[in-house]
């Protein structure tokens, strides 16, 4: 028998173990991050810098075309000076940062302004009055430099700067040709949509902010997160602008943070797995130590032991692979039983028999919905559920529940209620085994928990263009639910009372699944009342009505080929549905050919031609998507219909990667599959 005291070294061992390679991931997670963090500022430095050159050839652009217009006038000695209003009214045309171009002459007056309207205020202004904009307006002249003022407001109303030009000719000052420009709308254009992460600060060379994007904020940032580009204004010599470059939002991602956290949490389990190997692998070596040591007489015991050990590993084995494949095995024969049953109401049964089979097709539907619902349950909890859009009639689906469930309301002796309002009732589109799903978990709810009286379900439906709309009540003589419990009745695995674990079975999931169905169908179950009395359920539900014909719309290709004459290929490795398939499409006139895994069903193709393959996605030796992959690579023409039972979002999504045309899943509907057959060829 194993010692418990030792086991203290094998487990401190594996604790080492753990706290090793766990520090180790945690390293290479930290760092990472550090890497990332300073990758995504020089990426910022980088783009501020392209940012800062495109911005500067702008700014000096601007500048240098005032110069030219400037210097044209100076080298014809005054004769191009009654030209310059139209070489102004090209430099407005051509770039954007221009909002005016006007003359001031050496009496320090605005003579002239182009383009005059909006700018009539200026025509006559004497500068002389701004006592810091003359001194440099004269210092420019003096100089023969030009000057670019600070970031003013204009008294013809707006903001601009104002750049001076002096003029010199016939060795005489003749005042200036002065721009007024805003960058604003260059710059805008510039950063575009491509620099949403940033934002970004532009100052003239007083400190003045003279245009922001995405709203700046320094505060938020420290000086080495904050890149700082200079702007020379190049002909305006020692004059800079400057702008600032930082992150658009103050906690800026710097990288893919679910994938990261999730590559650790692998990390940390790989060590967890190691560790717990360690710990085994140390345990098992002291315990077979252990066993030599005992006695002869005893061996043959431990010998069973171990054997009983094998026995329950194996065990573990098996239940590990029955979890990884219940969802496909569990579903495959109920998606055959459904098949066959859809096939003999087609076929049509004798008349005492009509119930029976419509029950078994109800409870089948039903089973095979509860089965998914609960493998999937962790999907539903993680947003990953995917709704289907199918065709069926509220009414006529609570009624079956309503029959299938009315034994057991019998046998504890209950009432049971109906009520109808709103018909004649209409077929909708939506998910009929969501909406089952609902009513069941909340109708079992009620049977379950009450033992005497009633049960009272009430239906109303309502046309509120272009929806329908769906009230259902159930209310019960149960035991009802303490008032202290209600906040939690739809937490999964809680009860009303907790004493009542012991009373009534149950997961405790019932509401849980029933209220995260309700929130993903955009509907509402609600506790209405609840007392000593029994308890009342409201389900609130909206659906779009089917179109005219009952079914949804098809958008038939033109010219298309006749069914009966279509080659088509089945494959799929389970028989019970190679037949269903084979029977549906005899109803068709087709006979079609048949391979049991993906290798077969390429043999095939390679040697014959064929119009239509149905195609399984799990089989064995080669599956339905590499099968897909290899025909697709030499035929893009051939019709593929994936039909599988995997219903995940995921699987639908490689199907449709890999090259599949449509995606059925099982049970195989026929009136489904003859809609979408229906898109492509001749249907009789």
């Amino acid at each position: 028998m194993t010692n418990p005291k030792f086991l203290w070294r094998p487990f401190g061992l594996a604790l080492l173990a753990f706290l090793l390679t766990a520090s180790i991931s945690l390293f290479f997670f930290f760092d990472y991050q550090k890497v990332q963090k300073r990758i995504y500022y020089q990426r910022l430095t980088d783009r501020a810098e392209s940012v800062g050159k495109e911005c500067t050839e702008k700014v000096q652009g601007a500048l240098r075309d005032l110069q030219n217009l400037k210097s044209r006038i100076e080298v014809t000695n005054g004769q191009f000076f009654k030209h310059w209003a139209y070489d102004a009214s090209l430099i407005l045309d051509q770039n954007e940062a221009f909002l005016f171009v006007e003359y001031i002459d050496s009496s320090l007056v605005i003579r002239k302004v182009h383009p005059l309207e909006g700018n009539e205020p200026a025509v006559g202004l004497d500068i002389s009055a701004y006592g810091e904009r003359t001194k440099d307006w004269l210092k420019a002249g003096r100089d023969t430099l030009t000057n670019v003022t600070g970031w003013l407001t204009l008294s013809q109303g707006g903001q601009a700067f104002l750049v001076d030009a002096p003029l010199h000719y016939q060795n005489t000052f003749k005042g200036s040709i002065t721009g007024g420009l805003n960058f604003n709308t260059s710059f805008k254009q510039l950063l575009g949509n491509q620099y949403s992460d940033y934002a970004f600060e532009f100052t003239d060379h007083n400190g003045q902010v003279f245009y922001t994007y995405n709203q700046p904020d320094t505060t938020a940032f420290t000086k080495e997160q904050i890149s700082e580009t200079e702007i020379p204004l190049g002909i305006a010599l020692g004059k800079s602008w400057f702008m600032k470059a930082m992150p658009a939002h103050p906690n800026p991602s710097y990288f893919n943070a679910s994938r990261l956290y999730a590559a650790l949490g692998f990390a940390l389990s790989i060590s967890l797995i190691m560790a717990l190997f360690v710990y085994y692998f140390l345990a098992q070596r002291w315990q077979a130590r252990h066993i030599q040591l005992i006695n002869k007489e005893q061996r043959v015991l431990n010998e069973q032991l171990m054997l009983e050990k094998q026995k329950a590993l194996k065990a573990s084995e098996a239940k590990s692979a029955f979890l990884a494949n219940m969802s496909h095995e569990i579903r495959t024969p109920l998606n055959a039983l459904i098949g066959f049953i859809e096939l003999l109401k087609q076929e049509g049964v004798a008349a005492a028999q009509e119930e029976y089979l419509r029950l078994m097709h109800f409870s089948s539907k039903n089973l095979l919905g509860l089965v998914n619902d609960i493998l999937d349950f962790e999907q539903i909890e993680s947003g990953k559920m995917a709704l289907k859009e199918e065709a069926f009639m509220p009414a006529e689906l609570l009624r079956e529940a309503l029959e299938l469930y009315r034994p057991d309301i019998a046998k504890k002796n209950l009432l049971l209620n109906t009520e109808h309002k709103g018909g004649p009732f209409r077929k909708v589109t939506g998910d009929s085994g969501k909406y089952l799903q609902i009513i069941t978990n909340v109708l079992r709810n009620a049977i379950k928990f009450t033992e005497s009286g009633s049960i009272t379900v009430r239906y109303h439906e309502i046309v509120n263009e272009p929806m329908v709309r769906v009230h259902i009540e159930i209310e019960d003589t149960g035991i009802g639910i303490d008032p202290g419990a209600q906040d939690r009745i739809f937490e999964r695995f809680e009860q009303g009372d907790e004493g009542l674990t012991k009373r009534y079975e149950g997961s405790g999931l019932g509401l849980t699944i029933s209220k995260q169905l309700t929130s993903l169908m955009g509907a509402q179950l609600k506790l209405v009342s609840s007392s000593k009395n029994g308890s009342a359920f409201s389900i609130d539900f909206s659906f779009e009505p089917v179109t005219p014909s009952g079914e949804m719309p098809v958008s038939p290709e033109k010219n298309r080929p006749s069914i009966a004459q279509a080659r088509v290929l089945i494959v799929e490795d389970n028989l019970l549905n190679v037949t269903i398939l084979d029977l549906i499409l005899k109803k068709w006139g087709i006979e079609a050919v048949k391979a049991e895994n993906g290798q077969k069903a390429m043999q095939l193709f390679s040697t014959g031609h064929f119009d239509l393959i149905l195609m399984d996605l799990h089989m064995p030796v080669i599956d339905g998507f590499s099968a897909t992959e290899e025909i697709r690579s030499v035929n893009s023409h051939v019709l593929i219909f994936g039909c599988t039972a995997n219903v995940t979002p995921e699987a639908e999504a490689r199907a449709f990667e890999v090259g599949m045309n449509e995606y059925l899943t099982k049970p195989i509907d026929k009136n489904k599959l003859g809609a979408l057959l229906e898109k492509y060829f001749e249907m009789p």
